[in-house]
């Protein structure tokens, strides 16, 4: 039985799955792939009678009764080296300063800055402040596209573990042609060093809009590597909590319930004061949609509790507001009307 069909003129061959039947004219196109092949990287040899096409790790042969025999062997090509990674001498905290600066740049000043990183390629302060600006302005300003995907690329190839990659993700649906570059990009560090977890992370955080099952599979084998890291179990909670807006049924019910289980994760962890009041929002609003009420119930006590205790906490408001929200949600599901009501409303009064 035939396992696959090709074209050769205007006439068709059938490729049995060890023996091969040719028309004389694509005998010839056959030679002349050879050639070129011989000029690129294969060796190409002519002898022996016979009918069969074997396949083997090098390459393959081909034999057509009579007096045309091909053997293709592949020329092995040599590992390429891959290149070591470039320190960055600035702070991740000053980093993401840098970005923000860039939300507030002008166009002038943008087209400043783009000058001095033509004159200085390592001028990284400029950059990452182009970074802020295109990732706040290409979106609605189409023109600016291929310079955020130039740059975007840029700092993928020379920088991929920057915690500058945390604001530089692209979206398919925007830039098609810029987003593809800079998945390449990416997929190629992901393959060079797949056992460096800052990769990885910066790779699944750039797939998460647009590719959600390769930033899982990031994501996993970051997890693997670092299985008690609390941003990588943080991280893949977010990605399964997005997927619960699509999804419908026992789908959405497990993709709940690792969510729950991931940001439980990361919040027993997590080891950073600034980070824990974050994570308990994310982990009351996974319990609620994993149907673990009394969870739920218990963790909005916290919110409440913690946003009482610091309200100077930049998380403090979204605190509270989150909190209420979730325990007037408790009280409809339990028929408490009144009570919804009371904490829906304190819920809109946080300021």
């Amino acid at each position: 039985m035939p396992v696959c069909v090709r074209n050769f003129g205007r006439r068709e061959s059938c490729y049995e799955q060890n023996r091969l039947s040719l028309p004389n004219d694509a005998q010839v196109s056959l030679l002349d792939r050879a050639a070129t092949f011989q000029k690129r990287l294969c060796k190409v040899t002519l002898g022996e009678n016979s009918s069969e096409y074997k396949r083997n790790e090098g390459g393959f042969t081909l034999r057509r009764g009579g007096d045309v025999v091909i053997k293709v062997t592949r020329k092995p090509s040599e590992q390429a080296e891959v290149p070591p990674l470039l320190p960055i001498a600035i702070p991740d905290t000053a980093q993401q300063t840098l970005m923000m600066n860039g939300f507030k740049l002008t166009a002038d000043e943008a087209v400043k800055l783009q000058d001095k990183t033509a004159a200085d390629p390592a001028d990284l302060e400029s950059r990452l402040q182009l970074l802020g600006y295109y990732g706040r302005n290409s979106i609605m300003q189409p023109a600016q596209r291929k310079s955020q995907a130039e740059l975007v690329c840029w700092w993928v190839n020379n920088y991929p573990e920057a915690a500058a990659h945390k604001q530089s993700n692209m979206h398919a649906s925007i830039d098609p042609t810029g987003y593809m570059s800079a998945k390449k990009a990416w997929q190629k560090q992901a393959s060079n060093y797949p056992e460096n977890t800052a990769i990885l992370r910066n790779a699944a955080r750039f797939f998460l809009q647009s590719d959600r099952s390769i930033a899982t599979e990031y994501l996993l084998r970051a997890q693997k590597l670092e299985p008690d890291n609390a941003d990588l179990a943080a991280q893949q909670g977010q990605l399964y909590q997005l997927g619960l807006m699509t999804a419908s049924g026992k789908e959405r019910d497990e993709l709940a319930k690792k969510a729950l289980q991931q940001f439980e994760l990361a919040k027993g962890k997590n080891a950073v004061p600034q980070v824990a009041s974050s994570l308990l929002v994310s982990v009351t609003k996974a319990a609620f949609s994993a149907g673990a009420m009394d969870k739920a119930h218990e963790y909005a006590q916290q919110l409440l509790a913690e946003g009482d205790d610091d309200p100077a906490d930049w998380n403090s408001g979204n605190a509270t507001h989150q909190a209420n929200i979730v325990l007037g949600r408790l009280a409809l599901k339990q028929g408490k009307i009144e009570e919804a009501g009371k904490f829906l409303v304190a819920a809109t009064a946080v300021e």
